[in-house]
This record gives structure tokens, C-alpha cells and sequence, in this order.
């Protein structure tokens, strides 16, 4: 696998991508990351959320999504939005119950 790095060449696949160029630790915090955002949005019930991190998985197992400009650019908008939307949401309830 040394001359594919060497070369560039591109695996397709996310996951082996970031377990070929970051080691087990970028590929455990990618991991973490995608788990992270499923439970906040099983928490909060939030189905967009869920079908955005749904949609990063899968096509995650096809093409790496996150090695390009743009791939990059979308999954780290849009997954800080609906993380950061949901943590209001739940401040929000905690001031109710107060």
C-alpha cells in the first residue's frame, strides 16, 4: 500500500482512506464523530440530521467524500450547523424546566 500512497491513488472508500492516511486515531475520531452525531439526533429527533449523517455514511463506504475541497466544505458546515442547532434546542429546554 506504500506505492499507492506514493502514487496518489485514490480508494474509493472513506474509511479505508483515513485508516491509510491518518492510522487508526483519524479513523477512530471519524468514527467517533458520525457516532457523536447519530445520538444527537436520535436524542433530539431531529430526522434531517439523521438522513444528512445516513447519507455521509453510506456514501462514505463508495467514494471519499472528504479528501475533496468541496466534500469537506459540506460535511463540516452542515454537521456543525445541526449540532450547534440542536445544543440550543436543548439549553432552550433546560431554561424551560427551570
Amino acid at each position: 500500500l506504500y506505492i499507492s500512497y506514493l502514487n496518489r491513488f485514490n480508494a474509493h472508500i472513506q474509511y479505508l482512506t483515513f485508516f491509510l492516511t491518518t492510522g487508526i486515531i483519524g479513523l477512530l475520531v471519524y468514527l467517533f464523530t458520525l457516532a457523536y452525531g447519530f445520538k444527537i439526533a436520535l436524542r433530539e429527533r431531529d430526522l434531517l440530521f439523521f438522513i444528512f449523517l445516513l447519507l455521509i455514511t453510506i456514501v462514505s463506504l463508495s467514494e471519499s467524500l472528504l479528501n475533496a475541497e468541496k466534500g469537506a466544505f459540506f460535511y463540516s458546515l452542515f454537521f456543525s450547523l445541526f449540532v450547534f442547532s440542536s445544543q440550543g434546542d436543548l439549553i432552550k429546554n433546560r431554561q424551560k424546566i427551570r
